[in-house]
Order: C-alpha cells, then structure tokens, then sequence
C-alpha cells in the first residue's frame, strides 16, 4: 500500500517496548510512513541507563544532541512529499533542550498533539517537616525543580500553528481553553488489540513489578522515593506470595516492568515465572492482581478484576507513597495489604470487586468518552484521513 502520510514522533526518553505500544507507533506504521526520534540522550541523559530494554526499529532515529536532531527534524520537513504530517509529541520543557525543540515545532504549520494521558490521577502531597528538610538539602533535586519550574514558564510564551492534548479523562484545570481531543489512557488503548492469549495452562495470580526495590523511578522522584531494604523486601514478598499460593491454590507469575532487566533465573523471585511485555495478557487471564503505584491498574479497572495494593512500612515511608496507596484505594475500593503484617482475615475477602468505583474510576481517568476505538483510529480520522 502507497503511504502518503507522515507520522513523526519526539519521545525526550528511550523507546522500550512499553513506550513503543502506549504510543502505537506499529499501529500509525501500518498506513503512514514512520520516524520515532529517541531524544533521551539529549535531553534526560541522565535517565538513559535506567531503561534496560531498548529497542532498535528502522523507524527509530536515535540522536545524540540537540544539533543532530534539528538537522534531520528539519530536513525532513523540507523534503517530504506527503499530502499529510502529523507529529505527536512527548517532548515538555523542563530544560533548555526541550524548550529548544518546541520553539522550533512553533514554526512550523503542522499539527501537532501531545499525549496527555497516563490514565492516574495526580495527589497532593502535604510533606511533613522531616522531609521538607531532606528535600531542601538535596541540592541536585532542588536545582532540577527549579530549572524545570522556570522553563515551563518560559514555554508560556510560545504559540503553536495547532497544537491538541490527547486526554483520556475528565478535562482538568490546567487544559482550560486547550484544543482538547479525547482519547483513551496508554494503556487502555493497548486493550483493543484482540489477542490476549497465553501459553499457560494452570490458575495463577500475577504481580505487577514496579521499580521500588530496583533502580528506575527512583532518581525522578528524588527525595520522594521509598528507600527499600531489598533483601528484606523480597524475603517478606516471597513468603506472602507462598501463603497466597498454598491458600488459593494459585500460582504467582510476575509481569516485569519495562525499566527492570531480568535473567532467566530469578533469584529474588524464589524462581518464580517472570514475562516481559505481557502485563496486559497477564491481568486478563489472571484469578487476582497484587500491584504498588503503577498505571497498570488501568488494566485491572478495564477487566474487572480483583487486586490489592501490597506495602510494607519501608515503601509508604514517604508521604507520596503513602498519599498514592490512600488515593487509588479510596478511588477504586482496592484494599492495601502489609505484606509483613497481616491477620488470616485479611485474606478472606480479597476477591471482592467494588464495581461502581470501578466503573467511575474508568469514565474518570481511562476512557471519559467511552471510546470504542484506539487512539489512532481517533488520530488518523482527525488529521490523515484524506491521505489514506
């Protein structure tokens, strides 16, 4: 098929397979020609490392400085010979880098829509004194805030041709007066592909890893982030996973996150089945989920079903973990479970579904609209259906 149109994506990280399927960047391939710009090396250099699974697609471009890429960003403006361009745009301004990149996207007239959807909701935190401390003598942090609060502001002043958010929930405050396009969350827009399938033929629960007790969030949130005995972490992980089991006569397999690298023989899991870029397959084959903070629990919302957020007093030691667990289970009625500190009770009524907070949470975050169709359909219906 002759492919008329362009698609261009600006990703300020490394493209992993999560990153690649949230965007549907395989998706717009199918019918446009495709340049997915890595743009981390230049502008968060310093996250680089903390992505173990990068990937290397014909379509990727990977660029080592802002120079790079504004020589090949614009000349491939100038050369295309598409009747349609559309550029969809993770890049925000929280230094000079990125400001730089949407100074030059602001002359150009071409559309362009930033996803704005991870399918959360943000809490106010309210730092106790302790922390207001370590925060302020964590100078690193303090200078990053700053820099990233006042290139926000500085990107106030630049105006777009046409420039949309592509929002999966209700609309909030800050989007007032924006070119709003409604959408579905990244991961809820995963959900649409047909194949769910799994080669496993027994009962099993799933857990959804998250980076606390690895390497990965931890230097973006800073001072914010848990610290985690690692060893007593997964010795009390792995004995509660062994209750569980031996309970419900249900396997534990652990979906890995993106940010995480595993071996085949996972020591720390007790050796335990580990699957890589299966978490949306994992969760709707699963009896029951155990999760942390993730967007994940839009899979959980999406397939109804039962979880609970499990902690132990290390990772809710901050006021942002512990605002997080309070937060989703007050939005979605899932329980929080100490991993160290639970009773037989605790256990009994796990499986129960609080449908109606679910089904709000679901029209609240993930898919206001309740949309029937992914994110790009929604996109080349809007912006490249004339070249199609």
């Amino acid at each position: 098929m002759k492919k008329n149109s362009l698609v261009i994506f600006l990703h300020q990280n490394v493209w992993d397979q999560s990153s690649l399927e949230a965007l549907e960047v395989e998706k717009f391939n199918k019918y446009s020609n495709v340049v997915a710009y890595e743009m981390g090396h230049f502008i968060n250099k310093n996250l680089v490392y903390v992505f173990k699974n990068k990937l290397n697609k014909k379509y990727i471009k990977k660029t080592q400085s802002f120079s790079e890429w504004k020589i090949h960003f614009l000349g491939l403006i100038k050369n295309y010979k598409f009747k349609k361009v559309l550029i969809i745009n993770k890049v925000k301004p929280t230094n000079i880098w990125g400001l730089l990149v949407l100074y030059e996207l602001s002359k150009l007239k071409i559309n362009i829509v930033e996803y704005h959807n991870s399918g959360i909701p943000e809490f106010f935190t309210k730092k106790t004194f302790i922390e207001k401390i370590k925060i302020a003598i964590n100078v690193i942090y303090v200078l990053n805030s700053l820099q990233s609060r006042f290139y926000y502001l500085l990107s106030k002043f630049i105006k777009f041709y046409n420039y949309s958010y592509l929002i999966s929930g209700n609309q909030n405050k800050k989007l007032k007066k924006k070119k709003i396009i409604y959408g579905s969350s990244w991961d809820m827009t995963k959900t649409f592909t047909r194949n769910k399938k799994l080669n496993i033929n027994y009962r099993f629960a799933v857990y959804i890893e998250s980076t606390i007790a690895h390497s990965g969030d931890q230097i973006i949130l800073g001072p914010n982030a848990a610290r985690i005995d690692k060893k007593k972490w997964f010795q009390s992980l792995n004995k509660f996973f062994d209750k569980f089991e031996k309970k419900y006569n249900l396997k534990v397999i652990i979906a890995a996150h993106p940010k995480v690298s595993h071996k085949k023989n996972i020591k720390f899991y007790n050796h335990r089945k580990v699957l890589k870029n299966k978490t949306k397959e994992l969760v709707f084959n699963a009896k029951f989920v155990f999760f942390e903070r993730s967007t994940a629990i839009n899979y959980i919302i999406k397939f109804n079903k039962p979880a609970v957020m499990i902690y132990n007093k290390d990772s809710i030691s901050t006021s942002y973990n512990k605002k997080t667990h309070l937060g989703f289970s007050k939005l979605t009625g899932i329980n929080n479970l100490d991993i160290e500190k639970y009773s037989e009770t605790d256990l009994e009524n796990l499986f129960q579904v609080k449908k109606s907070k679910y089904l709000k949470y679901y029209k609240e975050f993930i898919n206001y609209k309740n949309l029937k169709v992914p994110n790009h359909q929604i996109l080349k219906n809007k912006f490249l259906r004339d070249s199609i």
